[in-house]
């Protein structure tokens, strides 16, 4: 059982490395401090429509899930392939895929791979990329993507997820307040929270440790019930121990209660019976463009 053992002392250690990390090499970049540190004056060539691209990582996010369930990977691959995505697309490299779907698609597609590659123990040839694609994409334009994405971020490939806040978030909560099993019961729950909030584009740029304590919080609100004793002291325990600004995650925690409900009856999108005809490669790759040119590094 996941969380049989807790050490509060090393989760605390874990977590101190991991929000160190989020401040700094894996930050996202806001959208204000891209369009002055990229985009100056010219905004009308290269300042990304979020709309359209949220649209689009959406639905690369929802293709990831449905290849990581049919390859039996971790889910959490996904998160990391996103979090390569948005750093990559918050760069003068990205910035210019995001003006052109089929290069987008490559670039969510190649993030996944890289993912893989890096964090499961299988090795993935470059040649998947083309598979999955249906042939949109050649092998050496799979590589091509790569270096540049990897170059573009700066080799930074190891990110705290979400997910990975989760479990140390949990690992804090005493026995005496929650057992081992209610804690797997509650990681479950709140993980599907965290999977709604990787597919919106509004959390892009929220810390990854704020999602999953607002979705910690959001479950454990649900499981204590009228018991509001017992989640103000699990909440309290919590906040004590990470040192997390309260009034930032009250405002997390709502936007993502509010976008659970609303995609509770959507939540099919997630699952998969594992089957390949259950891919969406051809709804995901219509009206694409044989003229895909080579991808240089601005």
């Amino acid at each position: 059982m996941l969380f049989e053992s807790t050490n509060a002392d090393d989760a605390l250690d874990v977590l101190r490395a991991m929000r160190k990390l989020e401040e700094n090499g894996y930050a996202v970049t806001t959208d204000e401090e891209l369009v002055e540190e990229f985009v100056g004056g010219d905004q009308t060539r290269l300042t990304p429509d979020c709309k359209r691209v949220g649209r689009w990582r959406a639905k690369m996010v929802d293709f990831c899930y449905e290849v990581a369930e049919y390859c039996m990977s971790d889910r959490e691959t996904v998160a990391i392939a996103m979090s390569y995505l948005d750093r990559f697309l918050r760069t003068p490299a990205g910035l210019e895929v995001c003006q052109n779907q089929d290069l987008f698609k490559l670039a969510a597609m190649t993030c996944h791979y890289t993912t893989i590659k890096i964090h499961e123990p299988p090795a993935v040839p470059p040649e998947v990329i083309s598979e999955m694609s249906l042939g949109a994409f050649s092998v050496e334009q799979a590589e091509d993507m790569e270096f540049v994405i990897l170059q573009s971020i700066g080799w930074r490939v190891n990110p705290p997820t979400s997910y990975a806040f989760l479990r140390q978030f949990l690992y804090l909560i005493p026995v005496g307040l929650m057992t081992a099993a209610t804690k797997e019961s509650v990681y479950e729950e709140a993980v599907q929270q965290l999977d709604f909030a990787l597919r919106d584009r509004h959390f892009v740029k929220d810390k990854e440790s704020v999602i999953a304590m607002s979705g910690l919080l959001n479950v454990l609100k649900a499981h204590c019930g009228d018991d509001t004793e017992k989640y103000v002291a699990v909440w309290s325990t919590l906040m004590k121990n990470v040192e997390m600004d309260s009034r930032i995650v009250l405002a997390t925690q709502a936007k993502l209660k509010a976008l659970a409900d609303s995609m509770e009856a959507d939540v099919e999108s997630f699952d998969s019976t594992g089957s390949v005809d259950k891919f969406p490669c051809k709804r995901l790759f219509y009206g694409r463009s044989n003229s895909l040119q080579s991808i240089e590094v601005s």
